[in-house]
């Protein structure tokens, strides 16, 4: 009889890393965007300007919820690996 709930536990341990990863990656890039914009942005002066900025304010709102919806990915692979571990133990 097949199970209802079956899950690689290799390739669930290798995404939840990769998701990780790219997670710290991410977050580096994350820390640096924000001075670098700042130091490009005291320095710039154009009629562009409000546009610039007004499109930045997106970018930023944009890379919060990118962030938001990461971590809510790494905390469902998480919970997953977890219910996949108490299910392997259980025994009939």
């Amino acid at each position: 009889m097949a199970s209802l709930f079956e899950v690689d536990q290799d390739a669930l341990q290798s995404l939840i890393t990769l998701v990780n990863t790219y997670g710290q990656d991410f977050q580096t890039l994350e820390n640096q965007l924000t001075p670098a914009y700042t130091n490009f942005d005291s320095g710039f002066m154009s009629p562009m300007k409000p546009q610039l900025e007004q499109t930045w304010s997106e970018v930023q709102s944009l890379v919060k919820q990118f962030a938001s919806k990461l971590q809510e990915v790494q905390t469902g692979l998480q919970n997953l690996q977890q219910q996949a571990q108490a299910v392997a133990q259980v025994t009939f």
